[in-house]
């Protein structure tokens, strides 16, 4: 069987998809919004044409791959499907561990697996006592936190590639005639989808304007994400502590300075650096930024754990300098406001290639033409 029916088999069964979803904790709006960028996504045919130009890349050598691939998976629902695809089209075979918070979609994914005969074995979670080691592999895909990737390098002699801790942010750069509300609409919903928990979820805006257009978007995109939240159903995915926390950061960001806030998420002005720390669940800080120049002093954060960033509104004026700027700051994708959680087929996870880490490149110049 292919990858085209590992993918009908997960879409396949909507009722199905969003009921096993839902046993994770995710509201089920908020989980249908989410996997439908999945779709964009999980189109095979990009998929195949990314692999071409990737394995295309090599002039010489030969590539080994490994017999058998460990996928780990986060909590967050379709995070670790891409590698999965992709391995499926090399015809390697694969297992994945599912973690505890995603039993649901596991055991829903574990169906599709096993219908659509692609090969991948589905590791459910059990009790942590009945657990026991990682399954045999030559590689280890995790993704997750920079703490899980550690932990696995710790537990296996295999090669692990590592995708941790990464942050994403939006950039608006505003002539006096952009059309804040819309672009804060569409911001709201990179930073509401799966409860901004996400690699690509918005944490914070760069605005490159005036600071009375500062304040007004500010305004917008408060307002935007109540009406996301409310038309996803976002609150009931969050946690007693979770909401805690949220009664917490919003008491310490009034007495800092100015907030904005007509749902459970706040908007935040924030004279200092964007640090990419998550203050509170749909929360969102928003800087100044002095356009492309000023990028690196608007950001206090490594570019290691940089992500995707989301720029609106007149930075086409100069489009080199912006584009150069965020790729400099460590982006790995730039695109518009509203298609964070959508990356493309063809984007280079974290930066780098997506599959030539799992092989090994044998040269055989000594060789050839030998006796």
């Amino acid at each position: 069987m292919t990858a085209e029916s590992l993918v009908a088999e997960i879409f396949g069964d909507q009722e199905a998809l969003l009921t096993a979803l839902e046993a994770d904790g995710w509201p089920r709006k908020l989980a249908a919004a989410g996997f439908l960028r999945h779709r964009e996504t999980w189109v095979v045919r990009d998929l195949e044409e990314a692999l071409d130009r990737e394995l295309g890349a090599l002039e010489a050598g030969e590539l080994v791959w490994p017999d058998r691939v460990c996928h780990v998976w986060p909590a967050l629902p379709g995070a670790g499907v891409t590698p999965v695809l992709f391995g499926v089209l090399l015809g390697i075979e694969q297992v994945v561990r599912i973690s505890r918070r995603g039993a649901g979609f596991g055991e829903y994914f574990q169906r599709c697996a096993r219908r659509a005969g692609v090969g991948v074995e589905v590791e459910l979670p059990q009790e942590e006592a009945g657990r026991g080691s990682m399954p045999t592999a030559e590689v280890y895909v995790v993704s997750g936190s920079d703490q899980t990737v550690e932990a696995v390098r710790g537990q296996v002699s295999g090669t692990v590639v590592g995708y941790g801790h990464r942050v994403s942010f939006g950039v608006v750069v505003d002539d006096g005639e952009v059309d804040l509300g819309a672009v804060a609409g569409e911001m709201a919903a990179d930073g509401v989808l799966w409860n901004q928990r996400g690699c690509f979820s918005l944490r914070g805006v760069l605005f490159d304007g005036e600071p009375p257009r500062r304040r007004r978007f500010a305004e917008e995109l408060a307002g935007a994400i109540d009406r996301r939240e409310e038309e996803w159903g976002a609150a009931a995915g969050l946690s007693e502590g979770e909401i805690a926390q949220r009664a917490q950061a919003l008491g310490k960001a009034q007495m800092a300075g100015e907030v904005f806030c007509q749902g459970v998420g706040f908007v935040v002005i924030d004279d200092g650096p964007f640090r990419g720390r998550q203050v509170a669940a749909h929360s969102v800080s928003v800087h100044g930024v002095a356009g492309p120049q000023g990028v690196r002093e608007a950001l206090a954060l490594p570019a290691r754990h940089v992500q995707g960033v989301a720029l609106a509104g007149a930075w086409s004026r100069d489009q080199l300098g912006w584009i150069e700027a965020l790729g400099r700051a460590g982006a790995t994708r730039v695109c518009g406001a509203g298609e964070l959680q959508a990356p493309e087929a063809g984007w280079w996870h974290d930066g780098r290639p997506n599959v030539l880490s799992w092989a090994r490149a044998v040269s055989l110049s000594s060789v050839i033409g030998g006796a």
